[in-house]
């Protein structure tokens, strides 16, 4: 998975400096919300009703990304999963450990 190799190259290539770094390990690709709503019911079959309501004074983002030039550049990090990837892995992750999520 993306997310565990991004964190093992970091804590291994960065374990001996000091001080905090931060990493985004998205894949650089924009999606919205109801985007990743649909990709996860579609991915793992599963149906949930959303509620859809005007955003909230001073949230105008309607999409989510990070850029992970700063991974790539500095760890060697190059996202290889798609947005089905992450909700199909974050669903079986959720169903082996339903009695601790």
């Amino acid at each position: 998975m993306d997310l565990v190799k991004g964190i093992t190259q970091a804590t291994y290539l960065k374990h001996n400096e000091t001080g905090a770094h931060v990493y985004n390990l998205g894949t650089g690709n924009k999606h919205s919300q109801l985007e990743l709503v649909h990709c996860f019911q579609k991915t793992t079959g599963t149906s949930f009703a959303v509620d859809i309501e005007s955003a909230h004074p001073g949230q105008p983002v309607h999409y989510n990304w990070a850029d992970s030039t700063k991974a790539c550049n500095e760890l060697n990090f190059f996202p290889q999963r798609t947005l089905q990837d992450m909700c199909r892995d974050a669903w079986h992750f959720h169903q082996k450990n339903a009695h601790v999520c």
